[in-house]
């Protein structure tokens, strides 16, 4: 049940866990912002193994630091991770970087502790403040 009425925003839900008990509905709102998408998860009736994932690619890992997830490569803390409404915690899980090839690599998975859950991503902008400038090239000069 697809919507999107606001410029960066977006939001949908499904009855996919139905064969539960309560038959629990889902729907998530996307948020979406320069440097950051705020999502905002809402199960009803609460399920006791609802929990949200948060894949990562390989090269990247989670870092708990507070209140807070840091998404880390190798050298550099790239986004931050915040959560009300519900508990982060970190599981194996696998990447398919092509058919019949799958990478291990970690998922954040976050329990529900209430029917409301909100999760913020923050991350920096890696563009450069002062990106190069175009050249103008001729016709058939260089």
């Amino acid at each position: 049940f697809p919507s999107h009425d606001k410029k960066g925003e977006a939001e949908g839900g499904h009855d996919g866990y139905s064969y539960l008990q309560g038959s629990p509905f889902h729907w998530r709102k996307w948020k979406l912002g320069k440097n950051h998408l705020q999502l905002e998860d809402q199960i009803k009736p609460l399920c006791s193994q609802a929990a949200a994932r948060f894949h990562l690619a390989p090269g990247f890992r989670y870092e708990q630091r507070g209140e807070a997830w840091l998404i880390r490569d190798r050298q550099n803390v790239t986004a931050e991770i915040r959560i009300s409404g519900g508990r982060g915690r970190i599981e194996t899980s696998q990447h398919a970087e092509e058919f019949g090839k799958r990478v291990e690599t970690k998922c954040l998975a976050v329990d529900f502790w209430a029917e409301r859950l909100q999760t913020d991503i923050r991350w920096k902008n890696r563009l450069s403040r002062n990106p190069p400038t175009r050249r103008r090239v001729k016709a058939g000069v260089q």
